[in-house]
């Protein structure tokens, strides 16, 4: 009977930490972000050799009894040692040096827990939740004690808790992301949109900026795959859509290219960048009318969008209808920004050709620009 009511509650726990997209073993002991500062002690410790890095521990406290950082990190070698008992001792005496350390709290709480003093554990992970209220860790280690209580209301509130922390720890990144591809430092922005996702693998935003990058430098198919991951997050993301189709048309893809562009403009029927690159996969697939028809509505949702002028033109050429592919290399001259070049000259070669002799056939698409400088 107790271990069906043990199932039962874990079972409702695992409900809880599913809904909320988290992932645990057991209990998390927290270690300090930086190792104790004896050169010996770190090696010991990143060999995972705990029972000498416990020794040079103890040799550094008995240099610096009143260190309470000192006493922390033995209690955390001892815990991972197995010696409970000595590690208990460790973090009382650091909370006794500082009674707002947080960690060592939050540590004391483990050690109460495995040896099943759940009140105790109880009682810690609280003090260190208050002491630091986006402690992640601490709430969560609570939200477990609890529910071994049968508290499972007290326990969803502190899950509840740590998505909230998760999620504002996800978007702190995110945002690094952003700022950091704004200065073109692809790869700490695409770490910081990866640890977004770790924390929050909702997130589909990441996903997005991800394939975007990898997009940037030439790598499709993984940008596909992480376009394609955002979508099965929220199918309903026009962005995603559109930068999918973007990805799929570079590998030559126009068909699949042509069902996201779809989607992208019934998500967002003003998308104009959306019904303007539908336009140009309408004619990439030789359906020209339509093409035209989309390059319409994309400058009549954003008249500054120059090249649908142009490539209107190229499909009102092609489809034999020159005194209206003549108007649009018109008013794509007219409406380009940007410094004489390929493009420019292209237009402006095609509409000399027309106006000299507008019954001659179109020019080859060969000698169409494929990208401005």
């Amino acid at each position: 009977m107790r271990n069906a009511w043990h199932k039962k509650k874990w079972g409702i726990m695992k409900d809880i930490v599913r809904a909320l997209g988290l992932i645990t073993k057991g209990l998390l002991v927290d270690g300090r972000a930086e190792e104790p500062g004896a050169e010996k002690a770190r090696a010991y410790l990143g060999r995972r050799d705990y029972a000498h890095a416990a020794e040079e521990l103890k040799k550094a406290i008995s240099s610096h009894p009143d260190d309470p950082e000192a006493h922390y990190d033995l209690g955390v070698a001892l815990v991972r040692a197995g010696k409970l008992d000595d590690a208990m001792g460790s973090f009382v005496a650091a909370i006794k040096l500082d009674p707002g350390f947080a960690e060592a709290h939050y540590n004391l709480g483990v050690v109460f827990a495995k040896k099943g003093m759940l009140d105790d554990a109880i009682r810690e992970y609280n003090r260190a939740a208050r002491l630091r209220p986006d402690y992640a860790k601490a709430h969560f280690n609570l939200a477990l004690a609890l529910t071994n209580k049968g508290l499972h209301d007290h326990a969803k509130s502190e899950l509840m808790a740590v998505g909230g922390i998760r999620r504002r720890q996800a978007l702190e990144h995110y945002n690094r992301g952003v700022e950091l591809a704004g200065r073109d430092e692809a790869i700490l922005s695409m770490a910081e949109f990866r640890e977004a996702l770790r924390l929050d693998p909702g997130l589909y935003q990441a996903y997005n900026n991800i394939g975007a990058m990898l997009a940037h430098n030439g790598m499709i198919d993984r940008a596909v795959a992480e376009y394609g991951r955002g979508l099965s997050i929220n199918p309903d993301d026009p962005e995603l859509h559109f930068n999918m189709a973007l990805a799929l048309s570079a590998r030559e893809d126009h068909g699949a290219a042509l069902k996201e562009l779809g989607e992208a403009v019934r998500l967002s029927p003003n998308f104009a960048e959306a019904h303007y690159s539908l336009g140009k996969t309408l004619a990439a697939l030789d359906k020209l009318d339509w093409a035209v028809s989309e390059y319409k509505e994309a400058l009549s949702l954003d008249p500054g969008l120059s090249m649908a002028y142009l490539d209107m033109g190229v499909a009102l050429e092609e489809s034999g209808d020159l005194e209206a592919a003549a108007g649009a290399y018109r008013d794509f001259i007219k409406s380009w920004k940007f410094e004489y070049g390929a493009l420019w000259e292209f237009a402006d070669r095609r509409l000399n050709d027309l106006e000299k002799a507008p019954a001659s056939p179109p020019g080859p698409r060969s000698i169409y620009p494929t990208a401005a400088k």
